[in-house]
């Protein structure tokens, strides 16, 4: 199954906005050989051939990367007073942040021959 077909997912970033993962690392190796295999960048569509029951370009793993950026919500704005800043900056609400982007790393497989296979998908969900 290609990766456009396994989870349609969207993060409101925090301030009602809405964004969609994009690809980031994309790796293929074959299930034949456990070789890596050479790729185009991005969401591959999986292909299979009844006749030599070749399956390609089918997602083995999903891995989620979460950046976010850290907002400032200040009470006062700054100016050239140190100890006046120190006020703002104690005035600051803490945590707050905002998704700044999200991307996903995939893993495709390949494999050749008609013999049964079962695959169980391995997705990650980090945070940075």
């Amino acid at each position: 199954m290609d990766y456009g077909n396994i989870v349609k997912l969207e993060f409101d970033k925090g301030d009602g906005t809405m964004i969609f993962p994009t690809s980031d690392i994309t790796k293929k190796f074959s299930l034949n050989d456990f070789k890596e295999q050479t790729t185009s960048l991005g969401s591959i569509p999986t292909t299979f051939d009844a006749a030599t029951c070749k399956c390609d370009n089918f997602v083995m793993e999903a891995h989620y990367n979460v950046f976010f950026k850290e907002t400032y919500d200040t009470l006062a704005q700054k100016s050239s007073n140190s100890q006046a800043d120190a006020a703002v900056d104690a005035g600051r609400l803490a945590n707050q942040f905002l998704i700044d982007k999200v991307t996903v790393d995939l893993v495709y497989g390949s494999i050749d021959g008609c013999k049964p296979h079962t695959f169980s998908l391995k997705t990650s969900l980090n945070f940075y």
